[in-house]
């Protein structure tokens, strides 16, 4: 369905409402954070994603049977069944300047239930996403927006929302 796929990849959404219903979610980060840099103000922020193994780390989800493995490539999350040059099941991208984060979904994600139609909440995304927030006069600080993320997938439809506050 050209509507939900776009982009070309595994996934096309649910056909149920096509004007809102795609393989793709966006959220602002800015939004989880509040920055205070007092007399020396304009703090400017900058975001991404940190440093992950190369070898990958596990997700704790799987596609098609296989663990999901995050990658950081060219600063994107790049979630892959089973290893480095596995499949990619979905892509988290976080522009440097804005804080818009993008999550897409690429190929299935195996939900526990045998209906397979309920909700999967992927709410480890934070640990990997990174503000660096530096004042006029160059002091930085740098935050981890861990368990502040959380993307829920029913049946290949993402829907991004703030777990709380970083």
């Amino acid at each position: 369905n050209p509507l939900n796929n776009t982009d070309g990849d595994s996934s096309i959404g649910i056909v149920d409402d096509a004007a809102t219903d795609t393989d793709t979610a966006t959220l602002t980060l800015a939004d989880l954070l509040t920055t205070a840099p007092g007399a020396d103000e304009p703090a400017s922020v900058t975001w991404g994603i940190g440093p992950i193994d190369a070898a990958g780390v596990d997700s704790g989800y799987d596609s098609n049977g296989q663990n999901v493995l995050y990658f950081n490539e060219g600063g994107t999350l790049v979630a892959r069944a089973g290893s480095a040059t596995g499949t990619v099941v979905f892509t988290f991208a976080v522009n440097s300047t804005s804080g818009v984060a993008t999550f897409n979904l690429n190929d299935q994600l195996d939900h526990t239930e045998l209906t397979d139609t309920g909700n999967l909440a992927i709410t480890n995304l934070g640990s990997h996403v990174q503000a660096a927030i530096e004042d006029a006069d160059g002091d930085i600080t740098d935050v981890t927006l861990t368990g502040a993320i959380t993307v829920n997938v029913e049946n290949d439809v993402p829907a991004i929302s703030f777990s709380g506050t970083a």
